[in-house]
């Protein structure tokens, strides 16, 4: 009974991890190069590939009935846990205050 659940608990992490660093890399590939320098962050394509990285860790560590991992609960599951939570909880609020619309002309309609 409590294999399923531990089981079940590992793979709702698991997805979640894989989750957050799939947003985080769409996150990351939508701010501009210039906003990460404006807000005093590393570059761009550093952000970008750790955020690729760590998705691709996370797929790979997914439990064994999708994946070839035990989950999140290893050296690098939990490298790919401290990016995604780090690019969340310190890049992304900075770099989006430097980041205006795209597109924009700075004018109006």
């Amino acid at each position: 009974m409590f294999g399923n659940l531990q089981n079940l608990i590992i793979l709702a992490l698991s997805l979640a991890v894989l989750g957050g660093a799939l947003w985080g890399l769409i996150e990351a590939v939508k701010f501009s190069p210039s906003a990460y320098v404006a807000a005093g962050k590393r570059s761009k394509a550093l952000w970008v590939g750790l955020l690729a990285a760590a998705a691709i860790v996370s797929f790979i560590s997914l439990p064994t009935p999708l994946g070839r991992g035990g989950g999140p609960i290893n050296l690098f599951g939990i490298a790919t846990m401290i990016v995604v939570v780090y690019f969340f909880a310190d890049i992304r609020p900075k770099v989006s205050q430097h980041h205006g619309p795209r597109g924009s002309s700075g004018g109006g309609w």
